[in-house]
């Protein structure tokens, strides 16, 4: 005899799902160091991968489907910013511009060309993870620029060479 419940179990109220990041960083110091704040996060963020040139950086945004690109502004002399346009067409994916130069000007080009957020490269831990986290999806034109699907099971960020689906 099958037993059936008029009102069935909720399903369980699992953790809210974790940000897919991709970092873009060349220098390799500072894209580890980006790479460990996010890891440092499990609960909030899932490092997807790392990349330290464009190429690789589009390869992978079409790849990992990121949720949030953490994107250097000058990406081995690349213009990363004018990247943006093209991650953001490879995946659904907010950008967070990461810069070593205070510039309003660039500022302004980031948030023209479709960045979420920019920040000096000496902000504080806890404001890029804020910029990531105050992000919402599809944030069209409400950008603003800041001054200062499944996931794998395992832990951890990976560079070019090894991607995490």
């Amino acid at each position: 005899m099958m037993l059936m419940h008029a009102n069935p179990p909720a399903p369980p109220q699992g953790p809210a799902p974790r940000l897919r990041v991709l970092v873009m960083e060349d220098h390799a110091m500072v894209r580890r160091a980006l790479v460990t704040l996010l890891e440092s996060t499990p609960e909030e963020f899932l490092c997807v991968g790392s990349a330290s040139n464009a190429s690789d950086g589009l390869a992978m945004t079409n790849l990992m489907q990121p949720h949030r690109i953490v994107l250097d502004a000058d990406l081995a002399g690349v213009d990363g910013v004018a990247l943006i346009p093209a991650l953001r067409n490879a995946a659904p994916c907010e950008v967070v511009v990461v810069s070593s130069h205070a510039d309003d000007l660039l500022d302004s080009y980031a948030r023209r060309v479709g960045a979420a957020a920019c920040l000096h490269k000496i902000a504080s831990a806890e404001t890029l993870l804020a910029a990531l986290r105050a992000v919402p999806a599809n944030a069209g034109d409400q950008r603003s620029c800041v001054s200062g699907a499944t996931e794998p099971s395992s832990a951890g960020c990976v560079d070019k060479t090894s991607v995490r689906q």
